[in-house]
């Protein structure tokens, strides 16, 4: 059955549990469910938008190879280039923290999918340094305000 499968169906076969593998029906099924539909590049769009990253269950590389999987199924025939800005649009659209997402696709622009990750944890180190700052300083602020509070009372 291997080989007379082409493209993302052929490999997607490699991914399958084993005991999927081990049922001729079952491996059927799964391909029925995932090629099986008259307009399977609109479904797949549509699980594409509506993507959204639980991080308690998905890491960023899992959630990109998931967006690259689903970009290569429902935008056949589109340019490389094309894919790729699609793939990070659909990766950052349904990141969990959307001031994050949209800093980086406003201000950094990533090229590739591969980038997206990389420069949201980026983004969110400098936002962690940036609080932990404003912190520092209002503890400071605070401090300065007692020390004021003395010297008045002298």
């Amino acid at each position: 059955m291997y080989e007379s499968l082409k493209g993302d169906s052929a490999s997607s076969l490699v991914d399958l549990p084993s005991k999927v593998l081990d049922s001729y029906k079952r491996v059927f099924d799964h391909l029925k469910s995932e090629y099986g539909h008259l307009d399977h590049a609109a479904t797949v769009r549509s699980q594409l938008s509506n993507l959204v990253q639980d991080p308690k269950t998905e890491t960023m590389s899992q959630r990109a190879a998931k967006v690259r999987r689903l970009v290569n199924r429902a935008y056949i025939g589109r340019s490389q280039e094309e894919k790729e800005a699609l793939a990070v649009e659909a990766f950052l659209k349904g990141y969990q923290n959307e001031r994050h997402a949209y800093f980086v696709l406003s201000a950094r622009d990533p090229k590739t999918l591969s980038d997206a990750p990389d420069q949201l944890a980026k983004v969110e180190q400098d936002w962690k340094i940036m609080n932990t700052l404003k912190w520092i300083d209002l503890l400071n602020l605070k401090q300065s305000q007692r020390n004021n509070l003395v010297y008045l009372k002298i």
